[in-house]
C-alpha cells in the first residue's frame, strides 16, 4: 500500500471509530438520563460514586452490564460452555442495586407467571421484563428498571456474543446466523424475531422446616432446548446465615453412552430418586431429578454468594443441580437472565426481514 492510501485507509477508520463512539454516546443518554421533571439524573440521585460509574467513557455503556468485566478466556468448555464471574459488578453499583433489591412480598405480588400460595417454601417467584417495563411499571427502583432495560437489549445480546461465540459456533450449530439475529422481550408482540429475551429479578423463597430441606432445591436437570443462555446473577444478604442453595455442574459418568432420563415412578423409586410432581415452566420439568445418581459426576460446586454471576448456555450436554437449603428466614435473591429460540415461524419471518434490528429498549 502507498503511503498516500495508507494515510487515506487511517483517516477513514479513524472517521468510522469516531462516529461509532458518537453513536454509543448518543444511546448512552437513554440509559443514565433521568426523567427532566424528577430534578435530575437517577444516576446523579445515587450517589457521586455510581454517577461517576455510569457517565465515564469509553465504558460507560456497559456499565449496567453484568458481563463487563467477562472475557472469552474465562468460558469454560467442559462438560458444556458455562461461565463463573466473582464481583461481577462494581461495588458502587452493586451496593445501590443491592440496597435497591425489592422485597419477597412485591416479587411474590407481580409475578403472573403462577399464583402464590401462603405458606408456600422454596419457590420461585420472578418479575419479568414484560411487567417491569409494560405492566407494573412502578413495581421496580429506577435503577432496576434501568438494569433490567439493558439486559433485554439488542446490545446485551452483542456483548454476550463476544464472550460466546466460539462456544455457541461449537455447541449450537443450529443457530446459523448469529450476527442477524432479531430479538423481542418475552410476552410482548410480534412475529419476526429470533430470540425471547427475559430479565427476571426473583427470590426463591426461604426453607422454614427442615422436612422441606431435602438432597435437592432442584436435582440434576437438562435445560430445554429452545433455552440458549441463562445468565445467573445472585445477590446473597450480608446477614443470610444458610448454607446450601448451590449450583452444581454435572457431566455423565458414561460420556460414550450419555445419560438417560428416567421415566418411569418404578424406576425413579428403584433408584432411590425423587417422586415428586414436576413443576412445569414452558414445558420443561424444573423441579426434580431427570437423571439417576449413579449416572452423574459433579464437576464444579458454585456456592450462592453476593455479586456473583453464572452463565450457562443451553446444550444437550448441560446438566445442573441447586443443593438443598438449611432452614432459615433468608430467601434467596437471583436475577435470571435468559434467551430462548422464538418459534419457526417467528424465526423465518426474521430471516425474510434481514438484520436491520438495533433495538435496545432503553428509551
Amino acid at each position: 500500500m502507498t503511503p498516500l492510501l495508507d494515510s487515506a485507509a487511517r483517516v477513514r477508520r479513524q472517521g468510522s471509530m469516531a462516529m461509532r463512539r458518537a453513536r454509543w454516546l448518543g444511546l448512552l443518554l437513554h440509559v443514565v438520563s433521568g426523567s427532566a421533571g424528577s430534578g435530575g439524573s437517577t444516576a446523579r440521585s445515587h450517589g457521586p460514586a455510581l454517577e461517576k460509574l455510569l457517565t465515564r467513557t469509553p465504558h460507560a455503556l456497559d456499565a449496567m452490564s453484568v458481563l463487563r468485566r467477562a472475557t472469552r478466556a474465562q468460558v469454560r468448555h467442559q462438560p458444556f460452555p458455562y461461565l463463573v464471574l466473582d464481583n461481577a459488578l462494581p461495588d458502587a453499583l452493586y451496593a445501590q442495586l443491592e440496597a435497591a433489591y425489592p422485597p419477597d412480598s412485591s416479587i411474590i405480588a407481580a409475578d403472573v407467571s403462577r399464583p402464590h400460595r401462603a405458606g408456600t417454601e422454596s419457590v420461585w417467584y420472578g418479575i419479568d421484563a414484560f411487567t417491569a417495563l409494560h405492566g407494573n411499571t412502578s413495581v421496580l427502583n429506577p435503577l432496576w428498571t434501568k438494569f433490567v432495560k439493558y439486559h433485554v437489549s439488542y446490545n446485551f445480546y452483542r456483548e454476550l456474543l463476544s464472550v460466546f461465540r466460539r462456544a455457541l459456533q461449537q455447541w449450537r450449530r443450529d443457530l446459523k446466523r448469529l450476527d442477524e439475529m432479531r430479538i423481542k422481550v418475552h410476552r410482548t408482540e410480534g412475529d419476526s424475531t429470533d430470540f425471547s429475551v427475559d430479565c427476571q429479578v426473583g427470590t426463591h423463597t426461604a426453607t422454614l422446616h427442615a422436612a422441606n430441606s431435602s438432597r435437592w432445591l432442584r436435582g440434576p436437570a437438562t435445560p430445554p432446548r429452545a433455552l440458549v443462555w441463562e445468565a445467573l446473577f445472585t445477590l446473597r444478604a450480608a446477614d443470610d446465615p444458610s448454607t446450601g442453595g448451590d449450583l452444581q455442574v454435572h457431566r455423565c459418568v458414561n460420556r460414550m453412552v450419555g445419560c438417560l432420563a428416567v421415566q418411569t415412578d418404578a424406576d425413579r423409586w428403584r433408584l432411590g430418586m425423587s417422586l415428586a410432581r414436576p413443576i412445569q415452566e414452558e414445558g420443561h420439568p424444573v423441579q426434580h431429578e431427570q437423571f439417576a445418581p449413579t449416572d452423574l459426576e459433579v464437576t464444579e460446586v458454585v456456592p450462592y454468594a453476593a455479586n456473583r454471576l453464572v452463565v450457562l448456555l443451553g446444550t444437550r450436554s448441560t446438566i445442573t443441580s441447586v443443593t438443598a437449603r438449611s432452614p432459615g428466614p433468608s430467601s434467596h435473591r437471583v436475577v435470571r437472565v435468559s434467551g430462548r429460540l422464538a418459534s419457526r415461524d417467528q424465526r423465518k419471518a426474521a430471516k425474510r426481514a434481514g438484520a436491520s434490528q438495533l433495538n435496545l429498549n432503553l428509551k
